[in-house]
């Protein structure tokens, strides 16, 4: 049982690829968003689990954190092939956000010698906005509001995430909001 935590990331790490074969193969749109929701599920209660085990530790957040990059870069790959309309219409979003991602791991490796785990409250709206988000694109075949909407809290959480990794002197996980990052720098807590 104190494996299921870990099982339950690697099932998102089986699911990214899943979606995009099964996108390129031209699976049903239900087929796709019941793929979406099994990952989103896997990802609620993969963190829930760890903490009632109490196997929630630094290494599960971190394999959590990779593997969910991993996951919707594979299910934003998929989306932009089988449906380009998502590109032409939020490529500047999709390219500053990724940007960001990008610009922050690299921030982190050279800072902390690896990427950083926050978190956030502005990650988990995001994860949510990123399931209804790609959801919507796969059963309408168009981005709509919650698209936008996604875009404006990725955004938003990679500036967040930037700014808690320039204040904190070290390397830390868990941490709620960029208030709780200047409260652990005013602490001096390493």
């Amino acid at each position: 049982m104190k494996r299921a935590p870990a099982i339950l990331v690697a099932l998102r790490a089986v699911l990214g690829p899943a979606i995009v074969a099964a996108c390129l193969g031209g699976a049903s749109r239900y087929w796709m968003v019941g793929m979406l929701a099994a990952a989103f599920l896997s990802d609620i209660f993969d963190g829930v689990l760890a903490r009632r085990l109490g196997v929630a530790t630094e290494r599960l957040r971190l394999a959590d954190s990779g593997v969910d990059i991993f996951f919707y870069l594979c299910v934003a790959g998929a989306c932009l092939a089988a449906y380009p309309t998502v590109w032409r219409e939020h490529r500047v979003g999709i390219l500053l956000v990724a940007g960001l991602e990008a610009g922050r791991w690299g921030f982190d490796l050279a800072k902390y010698g690896r990427i950083a785990s926050y978190h956030m409250a502005s990650a988990k709206l995001w994860g949510i906005l990123l399931f209804l988000a790609f959801g919507e694109v796969f059963l309408r075949g168009a981005p709509g509001v919650l698209f936008t909407s996604m875009i404006a809290v990725g955004l938003y959480n990679e500036v967040e995430g930037l700014l808690a990794s320039l204040l904190l002197p070290a390397w830390h996980h868990d941490v709620p909001t960029l208030w709780h990052a200047w409260l652990l720098r005013r602490a001096g807590r390493p």
